[in-house]
């Protein structure tokens, strides 16, 4: 059973990176300040037409190497940390969505390990522009940075990560599991859920999770101040739309 859940994670994880990497790489250049853009068509127009349709997928090696083992790590977790939040409890009963949500919140917290790091690698890549390449790609950014800061530096900003991630899954995967429970309440726990419910739990959980996440993602103290000083309170959930989408696919 563990193993099937890893694999079924890897996969998904590969997937919904494909699909979903020109949304935050558009969602990453506008929150990265480029004033040049006036919103997310003006940005996807301007980036096709410098640097062509694949530069959408900027940086997309990084997570795709990183995010399906993410996908494995954080879906069997959370399996893991269910059973044993309620190891006494009767199987046959639904798990209790506060312990949906505290496994949800450990799977997060242990997928840091990888996500910092795949994050960093990503958005310094994404934001680069023809004519300001600082790095030649994935493996050269990882040398740079563990040149300059060691290999600490690769998990700059990971406290944001945690603080981000923790609620964010805690978030998902409670709502995924109200969703289906609203939608199916025939389903009683071990049996197979319809490929139409799970799509649905997984579109309907992508708002919430997003609108927990954006603010953390652009921000810690003194990065803060200056996105507060730029733009106030909007400022933070700069390319939210994008977001929200991306959480969808």
């Amino acid at each position: 059973r563990y193993v099937i859940e890893n694999v079924g994670g890897f996969i998904g994880g590969n997937v919904s990176t494909v699909l979903g990497h020109p949304f935050d790489t558009v969602k990453v250049r506008l929150q990265a300040g480029h004033s040049e853009y006036s919103g997310a068509m003006d940005c996807i127009t301007r980036t096709v037409r410098r640097e062509g349709v694949l530069a959408l997928w900027k940086g997309m090696l990084s997570p795709v190497l990183t995010s399906s083992a993410l996908g494995a790590i954080t879906f069997s977790t959370w399996q893991e940390a269910q059973r044993w939040l309620n190891r006494d409890a009767d199987p046959a009963l639904p798990v209790p969505l506060h312990s949906v949500f505290v496994a949800g919140a450990t799977a997060g917290i242990v997928q840091c390990s990888l996500a910092t790091p795949m994050e960093l690698i990503r958005t310094k890549l994404q934001v680069q522009h023809e004519g300001n390449r600082a790095y030649r790609g994935n493996l050269d950014c990882v040398r740079a940075i563990c040149r300059t800061s060691g290999v600490q530096g690769l998990y700059r900003g990971n406290l944001s990560m945690l603080l981000r991630e923790a609620p964010a899954f805690g978030i998902y995967f409670s709502m995924y599991e109200a969703t289906k429970r609203r939608l199916c309440p025939v389903l009683r726990p071990g049996e197979e859920e319809p490929m139409w419910l799970q799509a649905a739990g997984g579109a309907v959980t992508g708002l919430p999770e997003e609108h927990a996440r954006d603010p953390a993602r652009t921000s810690l103290v003194r990065v803060a101040q200056q996105v507060w000083k730029e733009g106030g309170f909007l400022a933070f959930y700069k390319g939210l739309h994008l977001a929200v989408l991306r959480g969808i696919v």
